[in-house]
């Protein structure tokens, strides 16, 4: 599919909601997050827990009640026939001032939202279903390692880093959700998106490092660690159909808020 192709997308959200209370809201018959499971022929359904939980003590009690979650949603997902896609998320630009001991800079707080993600999806594929991850908070982390490459701060207030969050240094920019959308539609379709064209407000030269950013997490950086759809032998796309032209998505994000 061409990145160009339109796509028919809807979300469910909540701020701040954990894969379990999304779980609660699907198994809550005739309410919104179930009949758009039912109702919608959805290839991908891209999951997205709160911002902190993933990266917790698999020991904590958020962090196993998210698990059991999203073990739930991802097994109504495959029998609809559509395809799970987690959305790993991205360590706060300066860490967690809420959690200091747990995420006390950003790096800290990405790696163990990595391997939170990681652990996730190991814990919920299976025989019947492949869960796979978008690597976003990846993509961040190679542009904060680019940045302390070049012998430049990433946390100077002009740096392509800095510029991926919004004033609160949680939630993104501008910059940063077109990041975020350029790997998922790497992810999905194992297509390069630098030199893709759209209409997005950011000037030539930043669009261009953020599509290069998302390439080399997809498709070089992490090699060994994720595997995508299209690196699977002999896929066709979504359920028994192939991937459509036009490609229905339900993304069932969380806000973020501090717990």
């Amino acid at each position: 599919i061409s990145a160009n192709e339109g796509a028919n997308t809807s979300e469910l959200t909540g701020g701040g909601m954990r894969f379990d209370q999304h779980a609660n809201q699907m198994n809550t018959a005739g309410g919104q997050w179930d009949t758009t499971l039912d109702n919608n022929d959805l290839d991908w359904v891209m999951f997205q827990d709160q911002s902190q939980v993933p990266g917790f003590p698999r020991t904590s009690q958020y962090w196993q009640d998210s698990l059991a979650g999203l073990d739930d949603l991802t097994a109504r997902v495959e029998q609809i026939g559509g395809e799970s896609v987690l959305f790993m998320t991205w360590g706060y630009r300066e860490g967690d001032s809420s959690n200091t001991l747990r995420y006390p800079d950003y790096r800290t707080m990405q790696h163990h939202l990595r391997d939170g993600y990681v652990d996730y999806r190991d814990n919920t594929s299976n025989a019947l279903r492949t869960v796979w991850v978008a690597p976003v908070g990846l993509a961040y982390e190679h542009i904060y390692d680019d940045i302390i490459a070049s012998g430049e701060n990433p946390l100077a207030s002009t740096s392509l880093f800095w510029n991926l969050y919004s004033s609160d240094g949680a939630h993104p920019s501008l910059t940063g959700s077109y990041l975020t959308a350029c790997v998922m539609y790497a992810t999905i379709y194992g297509n390069n998106t630098v030199g893709n064209s759209d209409g997005v407000s950011i000037d030539t030269a930043t669009k261009l490092s953020l599509q290069q950013a998302a390439d080399a997490t997809v498709f070089n950086e992490t090699s060994g660690l994720l595997t995508y759809p299209w690196m699977a032998a002999n896929w066709s796309g979504p359920g028994d159909g192939g991937v459509a032209e036009e490609s229905n998505s339900s993304g069932n994000e969380s806000g973020d808020s501090t717990d």
